[in-house]
């Protein structure tokens, strides 16, 4: 993650925090999406110009928000080596079309 996609919007964490089991991980959609580990990011990656920091994902900096992500990892939400983590609201899942690239993108 860049610089610019770390957020200090405690306000945004809260109610994210609170309403997280309407917001989905990378894993969570991998397995949603029946694909291999890692799909669900490229299309992260590949959505990211469009999507909007607080509003259409939260990041989750393993520096600010150790519990968090302990929180996440302990309920088998995120992999358990990620380090830090990153939540999808549901309109920025439909908006990447809700559903996983196709299986042969290699992500370039």
């Amino acid at each position: 993650m860049h610089a610019e996609c770390i957020t200090d919007d405690i306000q945004t964490l809260a109610l994210t925090m609170r309403s997280q089991m309407h917001w989905s991980s990378f894993r969570e959609l991998d397995e949603k999406w029946k694909t291999r580990k890692g799909t669900a990011f490229l299309a992260f990656k590949r959505a990211l110009p469009s999507l909007r920091e607080g509003i259409d994902f939260i990041y989750l900096s393993h520096e600010q928000h150790a519990s968090e992500i302990e929180q996440l990892r302990a309920t088998e939400r995120i992999y358990a080596n990620s380090i830090n983590a990153v939540l999808l609201a549901p309109e920025a899942i439909t908006a990447l079309g809700d559903r996983a690239p196709s299986q042969h993108d290699d992500g370039d």
